[in-house]
């Protein structure tokens, strides 16, 4: 029978992650060689190119040559931030996003049976929140392999405090004294785009069989530059007009993210970044800049 309504938890390094949703699935094709026979031709059984000719109504076989293409394993959860006194549900994600670092996740569809999947690196990871809002977590993944798991998955009843944009604290270090002073923010968010991508090769596991699936995953997932772009909203002008060729002499400006009580965080990063130049809107609204930044180096430090 269906069931509406709750879509699962996500359970990452032992971590029950009450998900809005999930999707990674396996995506593969069946690819076809495409031959010169249309659906009413009769050049099989020809003895020379010149009777090639079409028999409307007559059915010629098609797509007869075949094989199923590689498979790949990926797609996207989002959840809302939760917290209590000492951690975050989305810190193991940032630091694989961070790192890049394999993990395993196994996912319980209704709370019951699932998929396990092994060996997966984030390609993209976002955070971000607004004045008023809570703050949500979505990120996106790649796995080398993944398999049914009938396994019920234990009853998950404990209350969870959702993470609000007044427990969220920002503050701005620029060396170069060209860039945010307010505190006045109204939308913060950032993305980790870690550039991921499937490798195949022609056997890459030696001991499966040619016929196996598993012959047609991927051997590897390789992660490209790493890349950190987000945005900061606020109601006064502030920011960089431009970018000049002094910018960034004395180092990139930091941002420092802190999630949870200011005395005692329960998360916290800092983003090494570029102001990009402000971005102004006329509009009969409220007057709202958003000032881009770029992360530069090591952007999150070691």
């Amino acid at each position: 029978m269906p069931y509406p309504g709750y879509r699962g938890i996500a359970i990452i390094n032992n971590k029950n992650i009450r998900c809005l949703d999930f999707n990674v699935n396996a995506t593969q094709e069946v690819s076809f060689y495409k031959h010169v026979m249309g659906l009413n031709d009769t050049l099989i059984g020809a003895t020379n190119a010149s009777s090639k000719g079409e028999t409307v109504g007559t059915i010629g076989n098609q797509n007869i040559f075949w094989r199923p293409s590689p498979i790949s394993i990926e797609g996207s959860m989002s959840f809302p931030a939760c917290g209590d006194d000492s951690t975050v549900n989305f810190s193991d994600l940032f630091g694989y996003a961070k790192y890049g670092n394999y993990f395993n996740i196994t996912f319980k569809h209704y709370c019951g049976e699932g998929e396990k999947y092994s060996a997966c690196r984030i390609s993209n990871f976002t955070f971000s929140v607004a004045a008023g809002d809570t703050v949500k977590i979505s990120a996106s993944v790649l796995a080398a392999d993944m398999e049914y798991s009938d396994v019920i998955a234990p009853l998950v009843t404990t209350a969870e405090k959702i993470m609000t944009w007044d427990t969220v604290n920002i503050t701005i270090t620029d060396p170069d004294a060209g860039g945010i002073t307010t505190t006045s923010f109204n939308n913060f968010q950032f993305t980790i785009n870690n550039n991921a991508n499937n490798v195949y090769t022609a056997k890459p596991y030696s001991k499966e069989s040619y016929s196996s699936y598993k012959s047609l995953l991927p051997r590897d997932i390789r992660l490209g530059t790493q890349e950190v772009t987000g945005s900061l909203s606020m109601y006064s002008k502030q920011g960089r007009e431009f970018i000049t060729a002094l910018i960034g002499k004395d180092g990139p400006a930091t941002i420092e993210l802190k999630c949870g009580p200011s005395a005692t965080p329960i998360f916290t990063t800092k983003i090494n970044a570029i102001f990009l130049p402000i971005q102004l809107a006329g509009a009969p609204t409220v007057s709202i800049i958003e000032v881009p930044f770029i992360g530069v180096g090591k952007a999150f430090g070691d």
